[in-house]
């Protein structure tokens, strides 16, 4: 059984390589003495304990990180054993080795350092083998003892790792919310959106197109000038990453001055961004479900209403094949309640039970119908925005996949985030295999801030 946690392995590596400052070693002893057992080291000083094992990391000529699977058996459970980690560090004292706790399936940091930040585009193909020599990162697909004994060997001889695994199969859907188009603090912030997914998009291999969701609140309210500022981002977004792009409705697009358009008139730009409820995505299978909760209930809370479901399931009926595609269901406003990271500070309405009774109330007001619709018939994601906190929930079988603000209305007192979420899709398996979320400082004075989920 591991004792640290990945938060602790990532802050050592970063300790020892001198990204991270941290005076405080008290704070790595259950991953130090963990790395003690297995490097049987005689000394019981933490501090000398720490020199060393950073002397160590700093001379290996590979550093390498063994990742096991979400199931602790088989190879994953060979990886844990401090048996056959101390047999490692004997036969190749001249690489470092480390083991990357995988507990509930969950990578999450405030300052990720960048040998793991790597390795969030890796986690559809667990378990592995992770090696850096400080220029080159390399990454194997392991399926027993044999193999990582290999991989060690390559290492040894020729200096590389040949990659053995197919990035085929997999497609990225890049989850967008809450963009306010027509906000004028929101151009400064539209860039470094921009900028953040040029970052990132860079590492995803795929040989299918980028697909972005947008759940809603695309513009800050349904001006013609807004519209036309609407179109020129997606357009942007299609043209800048070659991407497919949808998007639903939210209620800052269909609120003028505080009347619901649909309730005075079928509006031109009610009409533009309406379109289908039901969209396949043909090349990777994907039917996206596309629900507009702005069409009932208040402002804040939002509604679906049984008739919208109705309709849908008779537009399912005419999509062929239906069992070959995998559903996803977008909806503006949050079915089940939303909680802010716990690196945001949260205000002290927040913090007290009047506050967390009063967000409870706020939900979709048909959120629970609506989780129950999906339930029986198997549809196991949902993607939402409107509270601008980007947040992950599971619950009865179903994924709840909020983002926050693309464009920098996550905050607390006194920082303010854009933030994003990155889908990896199965397409051979048809399912989503890992979601990220990502939070990036407005002022790039912060850290990004990452949390990571396997599903």
């Amino acid at each position: 059984m591991t004792t640290y946690s990945f938060d602790d392995l990532n802050w050592m590596v970063g300790f020892f390589d001198g990204r991270f400052q941290n005076p405080n070693t008290s704070e790595f002893y259950h991953v130090v003495q963990a790395l003690k057992e297995r490097y049987q080291l005689e000394t019981f000083d933490l501090d000398h304990i720490l020199a060393n094992l950073k002397e160590r990391y700093q001379q290996a000529t590979w550093k390498i990180v063994l990742v096991p699977s979400c199931q602790s058996k088989g190879v994953s459970q060979v990886m844990a054993s401090p048996y056959f980690m101390r047999s490692l560090i004997q036969c190749y004292p001249d690489f470092f080795t480390l083991y990357c706790p995988n507990e509930n399936n969950i990578f999450q940091t405030n300052t990720l350092h960048p040998l793991f930040e790597s390795l969030i585009y890796q986690l559809s193909d667990l378990p592995l083998l992770m090696a850096t020599n400080g220029s080159q990162v390399y990454f194997r697909r392991v399926e027993c003892r044999k193999d990582i004994l290999a991989a060690y060997d390559m290492l040894e001889k020729k200096g590389y790792l040949e990659d053995n695994r197919s990035t085929n199969d997999f497609a990225y859907i890049i989850h967008l919310s809450d963009v306010h188009l027509g906000d004028k603090s929101r151009r400064e912030t539209l860039e470094l959106l921009y900028h953040c997914l040029d970052q990132e998009l860079r590492h995803l291999k795929s040989n299918y197109a980028f697909k972005f969701v947008i759940t809603g609140d695309l513009m800050d309210s349904p001006r013609r000038k807004n519209m036309y500022m609407a179109s020129a981002f997606i357009n942007e977004l299609r043209s800048r990453y070659s991407a497919d792009v949808d998007f639903i409705l939210g209620n800052h697009d269909v609120i003028v001055s505080g009347l619901n358009m649909f309730r005075i008139q079928k509006s031109k730009v009610v009409a533009y961004l309406l379109g289908e409820s039901v969209k396949k995505l043909d090349d990777i299978q994907v039917l996206l479900i596309k629900l507009n909760s702005s069409l009932h209930g208040n402002f804040a809370r939002g509604m679906v209403g049984q008739r919208q479901l109705d309709e849908v399931d008779e537009e399912l009926t005419t999509v062929e094949n239906l069992d070959h595609y995998t559903p996803i269901v977008l909806v503006h406003h949050h079915p089940l309640p939303v909680h802010k990271a716990d690196f945001l500070k949260l205000k002290w309405t927040e913090r007290s039970i009047v506050g967390r009774v009063v967000e409870k109330s706020k939900t979709l007001v048909d959120g629970e119908d609506l989780l129950e619709w999906m339930k029986k018939r198997q549809v196991h994601y949902v993607l939402h925005g409107h509270k601008h906190i980007p947040s992950l929930t599971y619950r009865d079988g179903i994924y709840v996949i909020a983002a926050g603000s693309s464009t920098g209305v996550v905050r607390d007192d006194m920082d303010a985030y854009i933030s994003y979420n990155l889908l990896q899709f199965d397409v051979r398996r048809r399912r989503v295999v890992s979601c990220t979320l990502f939070y990036e400082d407005v002022a790039q004075k912060q850290p990004k801030h990452i949390y990571t989920r396997i599903f």
